[in-house]
């Protein structure tokens, strides 16, 4: 498992590791560069990458509407180890 520390460290991460890499699980809102951000950087090198969002905000929902019409999902905190996306 890779941790990053905000949006950018997370597209760095994946740079130099994107062939260890399956899934990114990104926060919508994080500093430095939003998890859609970081996405979008992301999946211009890899096209096929797997996603999951997770946020508390419900404001920001509808920056990841197109994201979500794609089948991108939306992980709603708070959750726990029982909680799957859907």
């Amino acid at each position: 498992m890779l941790l990053a520390r905000d949006g950018l460290e997370a597209v760095h991460l994946f740079k130099t590791s994107r062939d260890r890499i399956d899934l990114v699980i990104l926060d919508v809102v994080m500093p430095g560069l939003s998890g859609p951000d970081a996405f979008s950087q992301m999946s211009a090198i890899r096209p096929n990458l797997v996603v999951i969002f997770t946020t508390g905000y419900t404001s920001e929902a509808a920056t990841l509407n197109s994201m979500v019409e794609r089948g991108a999902p939306l992980l709603q905190k708070p959750y726990g180890p029982n909680t799957s996306a859907e």
